[in-house]
């Protein structure tokens, strides 16, 4: 009997080839999605340098806002300790003794602190600066970053990946290297790329135009950035902005001392405080 292959009307074709698989080892690894670290700033170089931003004199409107309160806390507080009697006041008022000094311990001490009593220390500055309250952790430190030498980070975790972060140091960007003469510029332009690099992590991410404010800080002359990055949505947070500072002190015309934060919105309470406690700064 012949073989089935040489049966008549078989065809002479040769066997479909096995089906091929695509290779796994091909493929690349997915990419997992980057949790917001505290920060991550691009490159320096690539960022155009900005056009000259609005400058304020001075935190002028804070200090009167300050003032304001300071007032309204001693009225508050003169009703709320106040004798009951309502002609008591009007006896001390008219009394030409001086306080005793059991009173005068009652008021607050100029030398009290405002802050937590922590400092975040910058040796090759002789820089010390006030940790705002016992919410900021030491994350790590002293280290060198890409912006600053000898800096250390503290952070709130506010949520998961999600975090409020400030840090401190020795300005070292050498794309951007300082000078009194540009401080403002520099300030500017460190703030539209820490605010551009948060922005890009959210959805139809944007960055608003940092705002300079000049200021002093110990005496020494300094310049404070701020700018706002928001978007539509986010993978990291509910949160639809967050914002940027970057304090800029000229310590000695040579060296300067940089601070910057990122403050999500979930850390709007703590926003103020900081930016107080960064512009406290001291130097030996």
């Amino acid at each position: 009997m012949p073989s089935p292959e040489h049966q008549p009307g078989a065809a002479d074709e040769p066997p479909a080839p096995e089906p091929t698989r695509p290779s796994m080892e091909a493929r690349p690894e997915p990419t997992p999605p980057a949790a917001h670290l505290p920060f991550q700033p691009p490159m320096y170089a690539a960022a155009p340098l900005p056009p000259q931003p609005k400058r304020r004199s001075g935190r002028v409107l804070a200090i009167a806002l300050v003032i304001a309160l300071m007032i309204a806390g001693g009225v508050v507080g003169y009703l709320v300790t106040g004798d009951d009697d309502s002609g008591s006041a009007a006896e001390e008022s008219a009394s030409e003794e001086p306080s005793s000094a059991a009173e005068l311990s009652d008021s607050p001490s100029p030398e009290a602190p405002l802050f937590s009593g922590e400092f975040l220390e910058v040796a090759t500055l002789g820089a010390s600066v006030p940790v705002a309250n016992d919410r900021w952790q030491l994350d790590e430190g002293p280290v060198d970053f890409d912006y600053a030498k000898d800096a250390s980070l503290y952070n709130i975790e506010l949520a998961e990946n999600w975090y409020a972060a400030f840090s401190a140091g020795r300005y070292a960007i050498p794309e951007l290297p300082f000078s009194p003469e540009t401080m403002g510029d520099t300030a500017s332009t460190v703030a539209r790329v820490w605010a551009e690099s948060s922005a890009s992590g959210g959805e139809n991410g944007r960055a608003s135009d940092p705002v300079l404010t000049e200021v002093t800080v110990d005496g020494r002359a300094g310049v404070l950035a701020e700018s706002t990055a928001s978007w539509d949505g986010s993978q990291f947070t509910a949160d639809e902005y967050e914002r940027i500072v970057i304090l800029l002190v000229d310590v000695d015309g040579v060296n300067a001392f940089v601070a910057g934060a990122y403050m999500p919105q979930s850390a709007d309470d703590e926003y103020d405080l900081l930016v107080d406690a960064l512009l406290a700064t001291t130097f030996a």
